[in-house]
């Protein structure tokens, strides 16, 4: 976790698939830098490419512009990303996911962020995923 972030995953204590999350001291119009990691509790069957492009379409469908980002190494594993900007509860959001199957499990981590604070977004969620280890 990034220095001085707020550790938030008991937040999220209600939905299991949430294995991380945190977010940065200082929000940018309202937004805080914030990265989440999911997972899926089963065992996912498809690719990383094929549960990005189910995503794409439906964030499309919610009226998102969504584009690719450039696959990366997740703990040695080739990963799909895209960006998404999208409008949430009235506040325009960038949100930056990479999609990777890990041991049967698909593990989305996302970075969001308000789109003042997408250069930071990218190079903290970059370090996140550069010092990504499976345990």
């Amino acid at each position: 976790m990034p220095e001085k972030w707020a550790d938030i995953s008991n937040q999220f204590q209600d939905l299991a698939e949430i294995q991380l999350a945190a977010r940065a001291p200082k929000p940018t119009d309202g937004i805080p830098l914030n990265i989440t990691v999911s997972s899926s509790q089963d065992h996912y069957q498809g690719s990383s490419q094929a549960a990005a492009d189910q995503m794409v379409k439906e964030y499309r469908k919610h009226g998102a512009h969504v584009s690719q980002e450039p696959s990366t190494q997740v703990g040695g594993v080739s990963s799909t990303g895209i960006q998404l900007q999208r409008t949430v509860n009235a506040k325009k959001v960038v949100q930056i996911q990479y999609f990777v199957v890990h041991d049967n499990r698909l593990f989305v981590p996302t970075g969001t962020a308000a789109p003042a604070d997408a250069p930071a977004l990218q190079k903290v969620l970059g370090s996140v995923l550069d010092s990504w280890q499976w345990s």
